[in-house]
């Protein structure tokens, strides 16, 4: 039985860490550091840090080996580390997807000066927006024009065209350029502007992200997965079990479509490829395969490591 003795004493009980301990070393778990341990459950929760990581041994009938909290400790960094790199590339796809629905519009409707909410509010409804209310959208106009606007008066791009005197959204940014709005944007209300958008903008935006401007259910499916693996990401979820399981057969043949294959099943390496695609920054996959060498692991947790980011058990081409 370990006793807490560092400075933690303050922030976490001595029992409660015992408690914990002890189920780490009921599981065959070696405690090979308790100082670095302790440290990452004190600052990282034990069901983040080492919890997960259990349950993905016992998963792969890897609970008897001879693997140390160091092992699982790295992998808990291990799958940090990914997830960083996973999300920048999220993170370029959702500003490339968010400025060009604004250019497209600005553009196709020839609103020069970027204000659309200057434009007549039924135009907005029934011309551009007219998909506000379909089963991929679901919030319906009004509701998706708050959402739009809800962060602009504490973003520094917009709050400077706020109308303060004015209550209706409309009015109060009559004078904010779309471009400049957009970038107050979540990636969830990202999407959902893609997805309220008419039939051809939609397309036009597919057609930027080079694909066929017929395969807009196609883009529709990938952006949904991309914002799914996001708010994994994000909510500290485990990357090594939660992505793989995003995928759905529509992925996999967006995959085989756009890189001519004959995937059955996507692994970590082919998402990386996807997202390199769509982000355009093609440094992904790569920087993945460096990140895996960095870690020096058990033989045997290095085996499933591999297994899992192979996506071992499937048929791929």
């Amino acid at each position: 039985m370990y006793v807490f003795i560092m400075v933690y004493n303050e922030t976490m009980n001595d029992t409660i860490l015992n408690r914990l301990l002890s189920h780490i070393q009921s599981k065959g778990i070696i405690i090979s550091d308790v100082k670095r341990l302790t440290k990452y459950i004190v600052n990282g929760n034990y069901n983040r840090v080492m919890k997960p990581y259990l349950k993905l041994l016992e998963q792969h009938n890897f609970d008897h080996l001879q693997i140390t909290t160091d092992d699982l400790l790295n992998l808990y960094e291990l799958d940090k580390k990914i997830s960083i790199l996973f999300l920048d590339h999220l993170l370029e796809i959702e500003k490339r997807l968010s400025t060009q629905i604004a250019y497209i519009i600005e553009d196709t409707y020839r609103i020069y000066d970027g204000c659309m909410f200057a434009r007549d509010k039924e135009f907005l409804k029934h011309q551009i927006f007219t998909n506000a209310s379909s089963s991929l959208c679901g919030v319906g106009f009004e509701q998706l024009v708050n959402k739009m606007t809800k962060y602009a008066h504490i973003n520094p791009n917009t709050n400077s065209y706020e109308n303060v005197s004015r209550n209706n959204l409309y009015l109060k940014w009559k004078t904010c350029p779309l471009d400049a709005l957009c970038l107050t944007w979540t990636f969830s209300t990202t999407v959902l502007v893609y997805f309220a958008l008419n039939d051809q903008l939609k397309k036009k935006v597919v057609k930027f992200f080079r694909l066929s401007p017929n395969k807009v259910s196609a883009f529709d499916d990938l952006i949904n997965n991309f914002l799914s693996l996001r708010n994994l990401i994000t909510h500290n979820n485990v990357i090594f079990v939660n992505m793989l399981n995003l995928q759905d057969q529509q992925m996999v043949n967006n995959y085989n479509d756009v890189f001519r294959a004959k995937k059955q099943f996507l692994d970590f390496y082919d998402f990386a490829i996807l997202l390199e695609y769509f982000s355009n920054v093609p440094t992904l996959f790569e920087d993945l395969k460096r990140t895996v060498e960095m870690f020096d692991f058990n033989p045997k947790l290095k085996l499933l490591i591999n297994r899992l980011l192979m996506g071992s058990g499937t048929n791929n081409e």
